[in-house]
């Protein structure tokens, strides 16, 4: 018999089962986002574009606004200033978001960051609204 350790197992269900607690606090956070976009781009990597495939999975049927994840190096060609950039990094050091949220802001984008800190937060603080 072989004998397995699921404490990992164990701790992910924990993260499961409290998703619907964070999501229902990161929708009482008011994001400063007062204009309306046709296109959201979504970019990520890993665990942080999962996020944002969930919410254009959610938002596929139901809304007039596009939503799309890149997990790239480059912005898409339809990417115009009707487009609201959002940035996903946990710990704000993921190379390839930090580079596409350069680009974004080169090209003139709304951006907006969610992380837990790094580059990507310090980045991003210059830029905060206080609303």
């Amino acid at each position: 018999m072989i004998d397995f350790d699921t404490d990992s197992l164990n701790k992910m269900a924990e993260e499961i089962s409290g998703f619907t607690d964070d999501l229902s606090e990161a929708i009482a956070v008011d994001s400063c986002v007062r204009k309306r976009y046709k296109h959201v781009l979504i970019c990520g990597m890993g665990a942080s574009a999962i996020g944002g495939a969930i919410f254009a999975d959610s938002m596929y049927y139901s809304s007039k606004v596009s939503v799309d994840v890149a997990k790239t190096m480059s912005l898409p060609e339809w990417v115009d200033k009707d487009t609201l950039f959002v940035a996903c990094s946990y710990s704000g050091e993921t190379y390839e978001t930090i580079f596409m949220y350069k680009l974004a802001l080169d090209a003139g984008l709304d951006v907006v960051a969610v992380t837990h800190g790094g580059t990507l937060k310090e980045l991003s603080e210059p830029k905060f609204c206080a609303c």
